[in-house]
Formats: C-alpha cells, structure tokens, sequence
C-alpha cells in the first residue's frame, strides 16, 4: 500500500513537470500575490487608520456632536427663560397680590394654581413650579396653594428675594435639614421690573433628567459632562461629581490653562485612560456658563489596534498555507488553458515553455480569422451570381422537384427574408432597337440588356426592399419582388413600373413592355407566375409604345385576356416526373396532377 502511495505521489510529480508553460507560471504568481500580500496591505491600512487617522476622525465628530448638542441645551434653557419673564409680567401676579388674603379670594388662588400647573407642564425639564409671596404671613403655591409655617424655610425663600438681579439661574437648597441636595432653579421676580418685589416665580428642574440632558453631550457609555458657571456658583454635572473631585479639578485646570486662541477641543490623559474633551461657553442672564464634555476614546481605538495586529499576525501564518493552496488551485485554473492548447496546437506543445500559451492561441485565432474572412468576401462576391442562377432555374421550372419549405430554406441561405412575405415577378422586354432614334443597332442585345439591368436593380433598390433582376440577355429581364404581406404592393408595383419605363425610354431610347403578376403565396407559383407575365407580354397591344400590364386586372375585368396557352413548365415538369418515377407532385405546386402508371423511361 506505501508503494502504491508513493507511485502515485511521482506519477503527480511528473504530471506536476509537464506543466512547464510560461503561463503557468505567471499564473501561479499571481494566485501567490493576491492570496498573500491584501492580508498585509489590509493590516497596514486599519492599523494606520485606528493609530492616527481614526483618532482625529473621532475627535471631529465628537465635537460636532457636542456642539450641535450644546446649542440644543442653549436653547431649552432661553426658551425657560423667555416663558418665566412672560408671566412674570402677567396681570396675575401684579402689585394686586400684596397683601391679599387668599383665604378670602380662592377665585384668585385657584386661578393661581391652574397657571402655575400650565407652567409646570409646558417642559419636560420642570419638576415643579411654585410661587412665594413673602409678607407678614410668607404664602407658597407649589403649585397648591399653602402657608409656610417654618420659619427657617420662610427664610429659605426669603433669601431669593435679597438679590439685585430681578431674574437669575441658582442651585438652591429648599430644605433647610437637607443642604446638600441642591437643585437647578430659575428664579424671577413679581411683579416684572418691579425695584421692590415682594414675590418670586420658582422654576426647579428636575436633577434627574438635567443630568439626562447634560449626558446627551457625552456618546459614549463612560465619561464626564458639568455644566460650570464662569463665577463659580453653580455646577451641574451629569454623572453627579462634585466640583473638587479629583478628575474635575485637573480637568478644569487643564482647560483654564489653554490659550484663547486654541481650538476647543483637545486629547487629555487620565490614570492610562485618553479622553476627548471638547468644551464652549454659552451666555446666561447676567452670567456665562461654560460646558466640558470629556469622552474616552481609548476604549474605541484599542480593538481596531488589537485586529490590525492581528491580521498581520494572520496573514504571516497563513502565507505558507496559501502558497500551498496557490499551487493546487494554480494547476485547476490551468487545466482548461492545457486542454485548449492540446486541442489546438498540439504539435506546438513544445513552444509553451518558451512562449506564452495565449499568444501562440492567439495567433493561431488571426490566422483562422483571416481565412474566415477571405472565405466570406469570396462568398459575398459569388453571392448574387448565385443568386441570379438560383432565380434563373426557379423561372424556368427547374427546381419543381423541391417542395415549398425546402425553397424557403434555400432561399433563406441565400440571405431572402421569405417569412410573411409574397412574391410579384415582372417581366420586362424591350423592343425598337431598329429605331431610327435608337442608340443601338442589331447585334447589340447583349449590352442593351445590361444596361436595361443595371437600371431595374437600382429602381428596384428606391422602391422595394427585396428586389433581384435576371438578366436573359436578349432584351428581356425578369424580376422578383418580395413584398411584405401586410402592405398593399401593386400601387409601387404601378409607380415603378411607370419610373422604368421612362427612365429607359429617356436613357436608351427604346420601347418597354413591362407585366407583373398578382402577389403569390408559395415559392412554388413563381415559374408558373413568371410565364404568364412572359405570355402576357407577347400579347401586347400596341407595337412600338411602351405598354404596362397587370395581369390581375386582366382577370379580374376580363378585357383582351389572351388565349390559353401551352404550359411548357409543365410539360418540362411531366417530363421530368415521368423520367424520375415521380407519381405526384410535390405539395404546395402551383399545379398538381397524377400520373397512373409512370414507369422509370431509361435514358
């Protein structure tokens, strides 16, 4: 069994030698190249794009986000700024509510309370709007309303109004046992404009989703969002630091000790971990807020580094097995190649090795090609004097043996379109060539008739599609039309006939008789067709006049129809038969008859 693995591996061996063509070769390289080296390139690549290219990428399109998301924030906020001053210049909340004792007018306080529930419920941000009239008894609508009974929250309150700025943004603490649970408030005097308010319109935001607000502003799942004022009073952040936990204050100190001229965006590094910070600033009431949004991208970077490295790492193993694999499949794609020369070019199997296989195919194809072509010049040469015999036998009855479908395969290989169509056939004759005012004299029949033809081939080509003259060269010229069947012929059949007859008249001075028949349907009636154009162009008129005649009008009208004459076709056909032992005709014949006994008559 191990000798017969072993024959069979040198019989492959040997097989493997043979295959010592140039193309070969230049093919394996190829498989070796495109199996091995994109492995490489594509390493190269995605590692060039996650160490730099990748990196600055992200970073534009961190902060494009961030700042259309920054303006988004911009304006809810102006938006809640806009709405407060509108009521706060509202009739309900004017000078009319110092003093007012609510208990009595609940009208009133009811009216409150639905408007300060409109107010509340006109943004998502709000938790809860509420109205403080200080006084010797402190009032609170929050948004029901309620007497304050603490002093200490009275005082609470009461602080808000101790303030020059009529309207401002604050982090208040409501609850004086909770001052560390501080909440994001816009707060606005009443009345509106007034120097000496004695109320204020309460809009507290609820912490949760400012937070969901400012995380908007950070893509990813970690990282840092806050919200800062540049005074220092206020800031918001969304994941809940302080502003002296540790990465907040190298952050900001990192952003305070950028120039102003900087773009506003840059790479910080914190415990191994590279952020994308990107921060602006945006204007407030009678303050300026600053943003920072600092977002990791290491955790982006890194696997795209790590599959880059590992495709290097992929490719370097896997050289080796597609160069194997480059062999194997380099010898199935050659096969047809191979098989291709063998049958082609076998006794130039020894130039392979030298000479590329395509080439000597190649060159081989030219050489078939050029034979191919003077093969088909020499048969459109021969072609209409092929043509013009065929049409020569099928007038004169020679082809009755043939059946209508074998005609019509014959004629189609001759380059007819047979299909739907009918067949007209003319006969022309010319007379007068003894005329006084001829051109020509007896003897010249010959060039007479040619010159007849080549006038009725290129009439002909103006007014059909299919047209073919025959010449017979004694003045007489025969033509077959082939005219589709959906399209009245007989009217061009009338304009031509008319164009030729003086077209002949004016160039050779002579006489035309021209008949045509009535459109047949078969190959099989054109002889039969064609002699009765010929019979009736004997029988003309006028001697010495040019004379058109239509021998389906004469059948129809019955006028001056000449007399029945001797078939000779089908006295050539009878003979024919009778020779050949033929009993009956072929079908489709434009006569069909029996023969009762037709003994073969030897020769």
């Amino acid at each position: 069994m191990e000798q017969g693995k072993r024959s069979g591996w040198r019989r492959y061996m040997r097989g493997w030698s043979g295959w010592k063509g140039r193309y070969y070769r230049r093919n394996l390289i190829i498989v070796l190249i495109v199996s091995a080296i994109p492995g490489f390139v594509i390493g190269a690549l995605v590692y060039w794009m996650a160490g730099g290219r990748l990196e600055s990428e992200l970073l534009q399109l961190h902060n494009r986000q961030i700042e259309q998301r920054a303006d988004n924030i911009d304006d809810q906020m102006t938006n809640l700024e806009l709405m407060l001053a509108h009521w706060a210049f509202d009739p309900k909340f004017d000078y009319s509510l110092d003093a007012l004792d609510l208990t009595v007018h609940y009208e009133r306080a009811w009216d409150i309370t639905k408007t300060l529930l409109v107010m509340q419920g006109s943004s998502t941000m709000t938790k809860r709007m509420e109205l403080y009239l200080s006084g010797k008894t402190p009032v609170l609508f929050n948004p029901e309303y309620g007497r304050l009974g603490s002093d200490a929250v009275s005082d609470q309150y009461d602080k808000l109004l101790l303030t020059t700025q009529s309207t401002y943004w604050t982090q208040w603490a409501f609850n004086p046992a909770q001052p560390q649970q501080k909440e994001l408030t816009l707060v606005h005097h009443i009345p509106g404009g007034s120097q000496a308010p004695f109320g204020a319109l309460l809009l507290r935001m609820d912490t949760e989703k400012v937070a969901a607000m400012l995380r908007t502003m950070t893509p990813y799942s970690s990282g840092e969002t806050f919200l800062v004022q540049t005074t220092g009073d206020l800031f918001v952040s969304a994941e809940g630091s302080t502003r002296s936990s540790p990465f907040v204050s190298a952050l900001y100190r990192a952003i305070q000790s950028r120039h102003t001229g900087e773009k506003p965006s840059f790479l910080f590094n914190w415990e191994d971990t590279t952020y994308a910070v990107t921060y602006g600033g945006f204007s407030r009431i009678a303050a300026d807020w600053r943003f920072v949004s600092a977002s990791p991208i290491t955790s982006i970077t890194s696997p795209v580094v790590f599959i880059s490295r590992l495709i290097f790492a992929v490719s370097s193993c896997a050289l080796l097995l597609a160069a194997l694999l480059s062999w194997f499949a380099s010898r199935k794609i050659y096969s047809p190649v191979g098989r291709l020369f063998q049958a082609l070019l076998p006794e130039q199997a020894a130039a392979a090795g030298r000479e590329d296989e395509f080439t000597l195919i190649e060159r081989h194809w030219q050489n078939l090609h050029w034979e191919s072509d003077a093969l088909q010049y020499r048969l459109a040469e021969q072609l209409p004097h092929v043509k013009e015999s065929f049409l020569h036998q099928l007038f004169q009855g020679y082809l009755y043996v043939y059946s209508e479908p074998d005609l019509q395969s014959r004629m189609e290989r001759f380059k007819w379109e047979v299909r739907d169509h009918h067949f007209i056939v003319l006969y022309v004759q010319l007379t007068g060539i003894s005329s006084l005012e001829g051109k020509f004299r007896n003897g010249d029949e010959s060039l007479v008739s040619f010159a007849a033809a080549n006038i009725v081939g290129e009439l002909s080509a103006e007014y059909f599609e299919q047209a073919d003259a025959i010449n017979f060269h004694d003045l007489t010229l025969g033509l077959l039309l082939l005219v589709p069947k959906d399209r009245p012929a007989l009217p061009e059949v009338h304009a031509f006939s008319e164009q030729l007859t003086a077209t002949i008249n004016k160039m050779l001075k002579m006489r035309v008789t021209v008949a045509f028949s009535a459109p047949v349907a078969g190959i099989t009636a054109i002889p039969l067709a064609y002699e009765a154009a010929k019979q009736a162009a004997s029988y003309r008129q006028f001697a010495g006049e040019n004379q058109i005649i239509d021998l389906e009008l004469l059948d129809r009208d019955g006028l001056d129809t000449p007399e029945t004459q001797y078939s000779f076709t089908l006295e050539r056909s009878l003979i024919q038969a009778l020779r050949t032992g033929r009993r009956r005709r072929p079908t489709g014949c434009w006569s069909s008859f029996w023969i009762r006994s037709a003994p073969a008559v030897p020769r």
